[in-house]
């Protein structure tokens, strides 16, 4: 897909319940950005109502390469279909014209005109973030978020992850993995029904994919959930800046406004997403949640990658 400098598509990334989505809401408010909701998501191929089947067989799918050109033609249908909703349910999608509610101003001709710009947000493609970024000519932010608040956030949804689903993907174990694919291996075949040593684990792997590629694109946007949460209106304006998207008054407003104290500290229960909340509170809220010996634990097991990220002030 050819781009120019400015108008190049955009890849929001990271684990699961790392906080992409509300990232890429607030990203996608520009008018000449479009979002485009989590193409690599296999749950989501039964019901695709797009020109182009989901190829796609697995969450967190490596793209080989006779795999390639299948998945881009996917994708670039996806994008040229503008379709956002993810086949989500309507209480998990937030309405674009509720988002675009704050733009007052009519269009200029330039607006009208101007090429719309793609936003793929999709933790699912964090393991053909590479891949994608290369073909797509894509700018890259990959969100991280605290050991301890993945993983409550993980046990409130009660979502468990099949690791089988990474070893059976040879060369995302030969690109990734490393020392973790023994730890994997231990975990599946003496500890499967431990979901708290599960979630650790996979956030290890996706922290571990993400130091990978930082190291190898050291231009990425590498973001922490809780930069953003603790001083969402400065954090955001300098991503946006990063990312030479338009940043104004309006669009202020409404991160201050979806981040207020005002708002509750977390979703309602069995609610997946609910972007109005109170980030400062929230991005703290595993502390009440997770008891003494969970936290103890998460960071013990989580130590050897986490202190990339985290310090000990962070506990």
């Amino acid at each position: 897909m050819p781009s120019i400098a400015g108008n190049k598509p955009i890849i929001v990334t990271g684990a699961n319940r790392s906080g992409t989505t509300w990232i890429g809401r607030i990203l996608s408010l520009p008018r000449n950005v479009h979002y485009v909701h989590e193409p690599f998501n296999s749950y989501y191929k039964p019901n695709h109502r797009g020109p182009v089947p989901c190829p796609l067989v697995r969450q967190f799918h490596y793209v080989t390469d006779t795999e390639k050109p299948e998945v881009m033609n996917y994708v670039l249908s996806r994008i040229k279909h503008h379709d956002n909703t993810g086949n989500r349910s309507p209480d998990d999608l937030p309405r674009r014209s509720a988002l675009q509610s704050f733009f007052h101003s009519p269009m200029s001709a330039t607006e009208v005109f101007r090429p719309s710009r793609p936003l793929i947000k999709d933790p699912t493609a964090l393991m053909s973030a590479q891949w994608l970024a290369e073909a797509l000519d894509a700018e890259v932010v990959i969100v991280i978020r605290h050991p301890a608040g993945y993983v409550s956030s993980i046990r409130r949804m009660g979502w468990r992850y099949d690791l089988n689903n990474l070893l059976e993907q040879p060369d995302l174990t030969h690109a990734y993995l490393g020392p973790l694919e023994e730890a994997i291996r231990h975990h599946i075949t003496h500890h499967e029904s431990d979901a708290l040593g599960e979630a650790i684990l996979f956030w290890k792997v996706c922290c571990r994919v993400a130091s990978l590629l930082r190291q190898k694109h050291p231009h990425w946007q590498i973001v922490r959930h809780e930069d953003l949460s603790r001083d969402p209106v400065d954090a955001f304006r300098n991503l946006y800046d990063s990312l030479s998207l338009p940043y104004n008054t309006d669009i202020q407003a409404h991160i201050q406004r979806c981040t207020s104290a005002d708002h509750p500290v977390e979703a309602d229960p069995g609610r997946t997403h609910h972007l109005n909340r109170n980030s400062r509170r929230n991005m703290t809220i595993w502390k009440q949640r997770l008891s003494d010996d969970d936290i103890l634990r998460i960071r013990n097991e989580s130590r050897d990658i986490a202190d990339a990220f985290y310090s000990d002030d962070d506990w």
